[in-house]
């Protein structure tokens, strides 16, 4: 009695949350598929370490829930496959922006330590990562210092796709800060600027 109770519960809150302005909620829960709108794509999402993904719920909001949302669009996913050598693009999720925020980081070296050494370990151990180049790896960025938010990113700036929430990036200790204090950190012709 108590399972299909629950599961009455679980159909009411759809009901619910499909008149919602938060109608990503089964998706995000799991709880619904994506079509992938009908595309004949792959897309490998990456078990990256687990600190970089944990606790969805505490990063769903705010800019940076965009982490959250893309990667649960991708892992719920029509598009989504499981073995990585049939994948057109490997995504690599990384809620680093909310780990930023909520672990009170405040210079590169803890954000370092704390997510990018630990993503680059991860990705260079993997053999998809040096296929083409990363040219079919995507990578977000929803902090409002884009990209920059990993301060190596240029090591896959040229070939990797970005989505982000911002197309410049601050200059911070770079000589050009004199006469400006962003730069563009996105191309035109691979990457996607999202809504933050």
């Amino acid at each position: 009695e108590a399972k299909s109770a629950g599961l009455g519960e679980i159909s009411d809150l759809l009901k619910e949350w499909e008149s919602d302005t938060a109608y990503t909620y089964p998706f995000f829960f799991g709880m619904r598929r994506n079509n992938c709108f009908d595309l004949d794509l792959k897309i490998y999402v990456y078990e990256v370490p687990t600190n970089l993904t944990s606790n969805p719920l505490n990063c769903v909001i705010g800019q940076w829930g965009t982490e959250v949302l893309f990667h649960h669009f991708f892992l719920n996913s029509a598009c989504r496959t499981m073995d990585p050598a049939e994948a057109d693009f490997y995504y690599v999720p990384a809620y680093s922006t909310c780990l930023f925020t909520k672990e009170n980081m405040d210079d590169d070296v803890a954000a370092a330590s704390m997510i990018w050494d630990p993503l680059v370990r991860f990705l260079s151990s993997q053999p998809w990562f040096f296929r083409r180049r990363q040219t079919d790896h995507i990578f977000l960025f929803a902090d409002g210092q884009s990209a920059r938010a990993w301060d190596s990113y240029d090591l896959v700036r040229s070939e990797a796709i970005f989505m982000m929430v911002e197309s410049k990036c601050p200059t911070w200790d770079e000589p050009m800060r004199r006469y400006t204090d962003v730069k563009s950190c996105s191309s035109s012709w691979k990457d996607i600027i999202i809504s933050g």
